[in-house]
């Protein structure tokens, strides 16, 4: 069983990163990219209610916001209720940016549950829950029983694609992220409801 797990997320990996590439982006960019969107008008988070809505470390999470500002699809902005600290928010880039993709990605998650019924994707969704909430909750997962470090790999990020398009994706500058697997509530546009997205 846990071999088909691994199996499933390394299909359900390989399709999301395939079509984030394609806007020249990764899965680490579009979270914080979706998270903006979906706080709605003006489309603005401090960095720190950023990397704790993203489970990230403020190190990694500045990585992130660095090559998101240099794509034009974040910008930093002073706080109207606090002029001494700084909020991200989206630029109007980065919003037609996201309003370009959810629907794709929306789609391609649809696609990759098709073979289960709707109460099969109800089901699953409610027992993995439960194994979730038990081995977070326990510390029976390796980094929780074990205490081993979070492994590290590069994010290559780059400047803009040909036509303009941002390539935050690219090839010139090598940023490190976790290889933890995500809770699906903190990828994409998800809003808690197990692997299935909600639109911003």
């Amino acid at each position: 069983m846990i071999a088909r797990l691994g199996r499933v997320v390394e299909h359900i990996d390989q399709s999301r990163d395939a079509l984030l590439a394609e806007h020249g982006l990764n899965r680490a960019l579009w979270d914080v990219l979706a998270s903006l969107r979906r706080e709605g008008a003006p489309y603005r988070l401090s960095p720190t209610e950023l990397y704790r809505a993203l489970m990230r470390t403020s190190g990694a999470m500045t990585n992130r916001l660095a090559a998101l500002e240099r794509a034009g699809l974040v910008e930093r902005v002073a706080d109207p209720s606090d002029g001494r600290s700084i909020l991200v928010a989206l630029t109007p880039r980065g919003k037609r940016l996201v309003d370009k993709v959810a629907p794709a990605y929306l789609e391609n998650e649809r696609r990759l549950l098709s073979a289960l019924s709707a109460e099969d994707q109800a089901a699953l969704a409610a027992m993995l829950k439960s194994l979730l909430l038990e081995l977070e909750g326990s510390g029976l997962s390796a980094a929780g029983s074990h205490g081993h470090r979070r492994r590290r790999r590069s994010r290559m990020l780059g400047g803009e694609q040909p036509g303009g398009r941002p390539n935050v994706g690219g090839d010139r500058q090598r940023v490190g992220e976790s290889d933890d697997l995500e809770d699906a509530r903190h990828e994409g546009l998800h809003g808690g409801q197990g692997d299935s997205s909600a639109a911003p």
